[in-house]
């Protein structure tokens, strides 16, 4: 993303993370506390992750056309 000049797309996947972070950290810390931590940071980074893959698996095929 960086490579193409498009950073202010991933200031805005980053922002997702730390929003999607922020929220599954708040359900799951008073459950399983640091584990739950644990938790959230995983699943945040897999929603990072999924998202910057559709959007690299798109740009790139309206790109090569």
């Amino acid at each position: 993303i960086a490579s193409k000049e498009k950073m202010w797309t991933g200031f805005g996947f980053n922002l997702i993370w730390a929003l999607s972070l922020l929220i599954v950290a708040n359900i799951l810390i008073p459950k399983f506390g640091s584990s739950g931590l644990a938790m959230a940071v995983f699943f945040s980074y897999v929603i990072h992750f999924v998202i910057q893959m559709v959007y690299v698996k798109f740009y790139f095929k309206f790109q090569n056309k």
